[in-house]
């Protein structure tokens, strides 16, 4: 199969899947690596979940219905065991594979970004100054920690790449780095914002 040879899901399986771009985000991290549900679950809170973010409620129907579309299939040659507990392994096909790249090749749809802290803020006469200066603050010191936590992880991406354990790292670290920009940006915001609230 070269780049071009894109396999388009048929409608029946996209509406047995349900929302495609849920079951495309867990088609990917499969694309990554054998994983079980339980590992999707754990990589999507290390790398995705600051703009795509999936419940284990979501993840275990989602891999049960690319299974049986035929774009993973359980990987039998990966431990399943962990522990006391067994875990299945899947692993993405051929088909699997092509139908990726075609989402990823097609465009986007638009995204509506659902903010509390403007929603608030928007609305923010109707409280003191005080109100919305405290809600900013403890914005900002969750965001100094994101920031943190960006930093490291993409040193790790980093470090594994330079090992060679990770190829082609620049797309992954690129993500990151806009995750680290936006939330270095929303500080600066907060900080702005604070001044001109203190001199109501």
């Amino acid at each position: 199969m070269t780049s071009t040879e894109f396999y388009e899901m048929p409608k029946s399986a996209a509406a047995r899947i349900g929302r495609k771009r849920t079951a495309y985000a867990v088609l990917g991290f499969v694309m990554m690596g054998p994983k079980s549900g339980y590992d999707i679950k754990q990589a999507i809170s290390r790398s995705t979940s600051f703009f795509w973010n999936e419940s284990a409620g979501q993840i275990y129907p989602i891999l049960r219905a690319l299974e049986d579309e035929g774009l993973i299939e359980r990987d039998m040659t990966s431990p399943t065991s962990t522990g006391k507990r067994q875990r299945q392994m899947y692993q993405i096909t051929d088909r699997g594979q092509a139908a990726l790249q075609n989402w990823i090749a097609g465009p986007n749809s638009d995204v509506i970004v659902r903010n509390e802290l403007l929603l608030k803020m928007f609305f923010g006469a109707s409280v003191a100054p005080e109100v919305i200066i405290k809600m900013l603050e403890d914005h900002r010191h969750g965001l100094q920690d994101r920031i943190a936590f960006f930093e490291e992880i993409i040193r790790q991406r980093q470090a594994e790449e330079a090992a060679g354990k990770l190829e082609n790292a620049a797309f992954m670290i690129s993500t990151l780095d806009y995750g680290y920009r936006m939330a270095s940006a929303a500080v600066d915001w907060c900080d702005a914002t604070i001044a001109s609230l203190k001199d109501l």
